[in-house]
């Protein structure tokens, strides 16, 4: 993948992170915001286990090169 290419996906994730927070907070608490998904998701120790697991799947996947 060219830089250009790389820069302008990870702008696009970045967006709509923030367009998925900035939802969240305006809706009243009706929709989670990102600090309380990742709150349920380490809820509990084969959560967290899970959630390292993903992590580091991900970061082998995608950024080491």
């Amino acid at each position: 993948m060219s830089r250009p290419l790389a820069l302008a996906v990870w702008s696009v994730c970045a967006a709509l992170l923030l367009a998925c927070e900035a939802l969240a907070r305006m809706s009243g608490g009706r929709y989670a915001g990102l600090v309380r998904l990742l709150g349920l998701l380490s809820a509990s120790t084969p959560r967290r286990l899970a959630l390292l697991l993903g992590w580091m799947w991900l970061g082998w996947h995608l950024f080491d090169r």
